[in-house]
Formats: structure tokens, C-alpha cells, sequence
């Protein structure tokens, strides 16, 4: 969590603000491109795998296409490009058996290009733009790897392109509407997981989702949704699909949900993301399996019973937050004693400044800025009598705390023994670190 050095007390978070304070920046610019330089102990750090921000990019994009990459070359020292032969344009104007010339940029020199000579990947590409691309391209017609490159995958299946080819034969401007609902939902269901989650980023996008899926027109999604909630495997999709639910408040969804936060044989943590939905989707669960996942040996389910108790105890939550062994417990409790009046949850998020682990803290400083005026006073005390190691998390908590908070961290600021924490809360305040130097 900490760096070291002359300024190895502060957060990194804090150390970018130290170093915009000083006004110290950093460029390069463009140098002959060099082959990937070995990782720390020798090793070649993967190149990057793409994936997650390609269903988003396609709705948007120039071009989708499926090909195969001919030899990549060179444009400066981060630019590359490589000619894709098309096999299929899933929208855009290209036509099978194509070529096309792909550009795209790789910034860590500790990785291999992404693509290769012979590589078979669906990319989403975007015109180019700004100044640099036009240097580097010289007016040569070419598309951008969209999402600042990462919008690709390799090999994909069969099943998956043709989700994809049926969302993308919408109208550009439909694709994000309730109209696309069926289409998202059999991308969703596609065997890529990869393609499931970038779907789910859209579905996200939809205006009025909750009733959309709620109408004539999206019960068919809204059964296709269900289905997958049910069946077994793809955990990462089934708790991403829960939580947009929640977020979204889909109470197409609320049954199934309910169903998986009750049921024994699934995976916890699918378990515990479909307990915390309930009470979002208007059903707070029920007091029995709210104890059975207290007493769980599961971390998951303990920390969901601590976010969706409708009326959790002050004490069972401060136990919690002090004593479980589970670190996302730990923080589970804490931001749920935010929510109690500060006389009940103050001193256990106080206590949680010193706990051992960083995200703990970390949930701490969150919960003690979430009380807002109740607290200030405390952290502001605990601020002015601490040590620079100990000042941290209350200062940082105090800017955090709205309008008073910011009143306490000028006095902390100013009047602080230390020199390192008067700096930190100067930065803080968005104040030079160190004044006149």
C-alpha cells in the first residue's frame, strides 16, 4: 500500500497528487520501436488478451470484423500495424477476402504485441484520430484497434460471432434499446464468456431496463435471462447478470434471484451476490437464511448477510468488522455500519483504522466519511494526536467528509506537529505539499 523513499509514509494514490502538486510530468516521445524488453527475473509478461471491451466498442465502431493478420510491423516506438485478411464483416463496408490495415499501439514495453502473423481474432476498429496517428499512418488509409486497443478477441467460436452478427444488424442507434433486448439476451447466452460480459455492459446501457424487461416486449429476454440464471456454470456471467439486476432493479428477475440466494448446492459467491440483490429487487430476505449465512464458513455469504440485513445489530456488525477472519467481511460490516447513527457505529470504524490489512482500511476511511458531520469531530481529534503512520487513514477520511471535513483538514493542515501530515492534508485540500519551496 505504501511506497518507499522520502515519501514512503504517503498512499500512491497520495504520491500522484504530490506529484501534480510539484508540477512534475513526464513525456516521451516517439523512437524507433524495440522488441518486448523480459519482465523482472527474466520472464515475458503475457501480451495483452483483449476481450472485455469489445461488445461495447461494436456498438459504435467503424467496423467488425472477423480475418487473419498478416506480420505486424512497426510504426514508431508504441504504434504497430498489421494487414487482416477478412473472412467476414460483421458491420462496416468491408467485404470478405479483404485486406485491410489495422493499427494499434503497445504502450508496455514489458509485453509482445498482442497480434501475430497468422492470428485469427474479431476485432471492433474506429477511424483514427488526433495528430500522433495521423503522423504515424502518413495518410495511409487504416481502421484503430477501438478501445484504445483492447477491443478484440482471438479465436472465436461460431455461436458467439453469430450473437454478435445479430445484435450488430440492428440499427447503430437501436442497439442500446429496449428493441435490442432479445438480441442482448442470446449474446448474453453465448458459450464466450468473454462476449456474455460485454453484453451485460450494454444491457446496463438500456433506458428503463427494469421495465422494459417487465413489458410484452421483453418477456422473452427476460425468460432467456432467467434460463441462464438457472443453469449451471458460467459463474463470472450469472453474478454479473445478479448484480446488474440489483442495480437496475429487474424485478423480471427477482424469483430466480431469489432462488439462487436460497439454494444450497450453488457456488457461494453467486450465492451471496443473489442474497445482497433481494433487497434491491423490493425482497428482503427472509430472517432464516439471513442467519444461515451469518454462520456460514463461507466469506462470501457472511459479507452479503452483513450488506442486505434490513436491520442489522450494532453489536453483531462491530464483531464482525473486528473479529472476522475474512478481510471482505471485515469491510462488509463497516460500510454497513455506516449506515447506523454514529453513536452506535463510530468507535468500531475508528477501531478498523488499525487493522492489518489495507482494504479494510480502506473501508474504514470510506465508512468514516460516510457518517459526514457526526464524525468529524472524532477523526479530526484522532488526526492532531497521531503519529504520520496513524494520521493517515483519519486525514484521509476527513477529506472525504463533506464541507466540516474540509474545515478539519485546513486545521490539520496548519497545526498538525508534523510536517509529513501537514503536507498530506494540504495535498488533500488541493493545496502546493510544501509552500515556498
Amino acid at each position: 500500500m505504501y511506497d518507499q523513499g522520502p515519501l514512503g509514509w504517503l498512499p500512491r494514490s497520495a504520491l500522484f497528487a504530490f506529484t501534480a502538486a510539484l508540477g512534475l510530468a513526464f513525456a516521451a516521445g516517439p523512437v524507433p520501436a524495440r522488441a518486448a524488453e523480459p519482465a523482472a527475473g527474466g520472464a515475458t509478461a503475457p501480451p495483452a488478451a483483449g476481450g472485455p471491451a469489445l461488445v461495447p466498442a461494436a456498438a459504435a465502431a467503424r467496423a467488425v470484423v472477423v480475418g487473419v493478420l498478416e506480420p505486424v510491423r512497426a510504426l514508431d516506438r508504441a504504434g504497430r500495424a498489421a494487414e487482416l485478411r477478412v473472412e467476414r464483416a460483421l458491420s462496416g463496408e468491408s467485404a470478405a477476402d479483404a485486406r485491410i490495415t489495422i493499427a494499434w499501439e503497445e504502450l508496455a514495453e514489458s509485453r509482445p504485441n498482442r497480434f501475430a502473423a497468422g492470428d485469427r481474432v474479431l476485432v471492433a476498429l474506429e477511424a483514427p484520430s488526433g495528430s500522433l496517428w495521423r503522423s504515424r499512418l502518413a495518410d495511409a488509409p487504416a481502421l484503430v484497434v477501438a478501445a484504445a486497443g483492447e477491443a478484440f478477441v482471438r479465436d472465436p467460436d461460431a455461436a458467439s460471432v453469430e450473437a454478435l452478427a445479430g445484435w450488430l444488424a440492428l440499427p447503430a442507434a437501436a442497439r442500446r434499446s429496449a428493441a435490442a433486448l432479445p438480441a442482448l439476451a442470446e449474446l448474453v447466452a453465448a458459450p464466450s464468456q468473454t462476449f456474455a460480459l460485454g453484453a451485460l455492459a450494454v444491457l446496463g446501457d438500456v433506458p428503463a431496463l427494469g421495465d422494459a424487461l417487465a413489458g410484452p416486449a421483453g418477456s422473452a429476454a427476460a425468460a432467456r435471462l432467467a434460463a441462464l440464471l438457472a443453469a449451471p456454470g458460467r459463474e463470472p456471467v450469472r453474478v454479473a447478470l445478479v448484480r446488474l439486476a440489483a442495480a437496475r432493479g429487474v424485478a423480471a428477475l427477482r424469483e430466480p434471484i431469489a432462488a439462487l440466494a436460497a439454494s444450497s448446492s450453488q457456488p457461494p459467491a453467486l450465492r451471496g451476490a443473489a442474497l445482497e440483490a433481494l433487497p434491491a429487487l423490493g425482497a428482503p430476505p427472509a430472517p432464516a437464511l439471513l442467519e444461515a449465512a451469518y454462520a456460514s464458513d463461507a466469506a462470501e455469504l457472511r459479507a452479503a448477510a452483513a450488506a442486505a440485513d434490513p436491520a442489522p445489530s450494532a453489536a453483531r456488525l462491530s464483531r464482525l468488522a473486528a473479529r472476522d477472519p475474512s478481510a471482505a467481511v471485515r469491510g462488509a460490516a463497516l460500510l454497513r455500519l455506516a449506515l447506523l447513527p454514529a453513536q452506535q457505529s463510530l468507535a468500531p470504524i475508528l477501531a478498523a483504522f488499525e487493522d492489518p490489512d489495507p482494504q479494510v482500511r480502506e473501508a474504514a476511511i470510506r465508512a468514516a466519511a460516510g457518517l459526514g458531520e457526526a464524525a468529524v469531530p472524532a477523526l479530526a481529534e484522532r488526526a492532531l494526536a497521531a503519529d504520520a503512520e496513524r494520521a493517515r487513514p483519519p486525514v484521509a477520511a476527513l477529506a472525504l467528509a463533506g464541507p466540516a471535513g474540509t474545515a478539519a483538514l485546513a486545521r490539520v493542515a496548519q497545526d498538525h506537529r508534523e510536517e509529513q501530515v501537514r503536507a498530506f492534508a494540504r495535498v488533500l485540500l488541493g493545496r502546493p505539499a510544501f509552500p515556498g519551496h
